[in-house]
């Protein structure tokens, strides 16, 4: 699907895995508790959407714009955040497990200041282009070492 405008669609426990959304916008709509597996986001406006409980298992995010998308307690396993901002987004109780959140193709980092991780199973999560800042929520036994590709905006 490209060029969609899908603003404030409610597309809740859609089953709509395997799909590639290019340039479209769906800011404030609601993916909640949807089957999205191995979906494609390229270039997608995702501002203020909700992704609660939905099944982003193999999901791709690139170049995506996200200010304060809601990820809260979504599946979410080896997704790939490629470039793109995830800012003020919330990530509470996603499991995150063996996903990658890397620079885009031009160098373009993902970032992630002021997202919130807490609760987040991020285990073997790689972090190879990604930008944080103080206001970042890492989960109470995240470790910053070994991720040398997280880097901490400068205040």
């Amino acid at each position: 699907m490209e060029n969609v405008n899908l603003e404030n669609t409610d597309f809740c426990a859609a089953n709509l895995g395997n799909i590639f959304f290019q340039s479209g916008n769906f800011e404030e709509s609601s993916f909640s508790g949807a089957y999205l597996k191995e979906t494609i986001f390229e270039g997608t406006l995702l501002i203020g959407t909700s992704f609660t409980n939905a099944d982003l298992s193999n999901a791709t995010f690139y170049l995506v714009y996200a200010l304060g998308a809601k990820f809260v307690d979504a599946r979410m396993e080896n997704a790939k955040f490629m470039g793109g901002s995830f800012e003020d987004s919330d990530f509470s109780f996603a499991n995150l497990r063996g996903s990658t959140f890397s620079a885009d193709n031009m160098g373009g980092e993902v970032i992630l200041c002021g997202a919130d991780f807490s609760n987040a199973n991020l285990e073997g999560v790689i972090f190879e282009g990604a930008i944080y800042d103080s206001d970042t929520i890492f989960p109470s036994d995240f470790s910053h070492e070994g991720h040398h590709g997280l880097t901490k905006r400068a205040p």
